[in-house]
């Protein structure tokens, strides 16, 4: 999931082998409990999303055999459904199968039974999906974008720590981020480099015209903002690739 990361931040992300859905948000939901051969895969709640695919890997010790076939069903299921193994793929030691048949947007969870013989060494459920009507990610322009004027309303460094700020105990990467913020006076006659909407336009005029303690300045705000992707531990101690709209500001402007 840091490799995920990495390539996601880097522009990577998708490359049909690393991504193969070009989904934005990625899971990984480790199986607990493998009491009598079922293990158990909690699914948490992806509002808002997708759902695009369901991988399930299971890795075995060389020296025992992989499953012909697994029984799953969800978690708030009865009946037991098998996959083959002529439906999943089979490298050395290891066994995956898509399950996206089996889960669904109001799934709680996943349950998977093999024999007892054949406990897998470890197992875990990639989930794959996308953000509805979600901006697309494009880190790479906060390299490219350039600074307004330092006079007026420009943009300034803010650093976010998230050890600092106490959220280093879920958020695995980025460890620190700037944010960046807004700042710098939107005074009369405000400039065209800091965008200002019509609204601040008029606003800045009639400030001028009559008692400035009536009318206050227009404020300088962010214009444009990208998302941040995150790396982090949900609820439910699974890792989770992500990205979050309205992290980082691109653009300032008056408004």
């Amino acid at each position: 999931m840091v490799d995920l990361y990495e390539q996601a931040v880097n522009g990577e992300f998708k490359n049909e082998i690393i991504n193969p859905y070009n989904a934005t948000v990625v899971r990984s939901i480790v199986g607990k409990g493998q009491s009598c051969g079922i293990t158990y895969f909690s699914l948490g709640s992806y509002e808002n999303e997708i759902l695009l695919g369901a991988v399930l890997h299971m890795s075995f010790d060389r020296n025992s055999s992989a499953p012909n076939k697994v029984i799953l069903r969800e978690k708030t299921q009865k009946s037991w459904s098998t996959i083959s193994s002529d439906e999943g793929y089979h490298g050395e030691g290891l066994v995956v199968f898509d399950v996206k048949d089996y889960v669904g947007p109001n799934s709680k969870g996943l349950a998977i039974k093999i024999s007892e013989n054949q406990i897998p060494k470890d197992s875990y459920l990639l989930m794959y999906s996308i953000i509805a009507d979600s901006l697309q990610i494009d880190e790479k322009r906060l390299k490219r974008s350039v600074f307004s004027s330092d006079a007026g309303c420009h943009k300034f460094d803010m650093m976010v720590d998230f050890e600092k700020i106490g959220w280093d105990s879920w958020i695995i990467s980025p460890r620190r981020f700037n944010g960046y913020r807004c700042g710098g006076e939107c005074e009369f006659p405000v400039r065209e480099e800091s965008q200002p909407t019509n609204h601040a336009t008029i606003q800045s005029v009639l400030r001028e015209m009559s008692n400035k303690n009536d009318i206050p300045a227009p404020c300088c705000t962010p214009s444009k903002l990208l998302p941040l992707t995150m790396l982090f531990y949900d609820s439910d101690d699974n890792v989770v690739l992500k990205p979050y709209d309205d992290m980082i500001v691109v653009e300032c402007g008056c408004q």
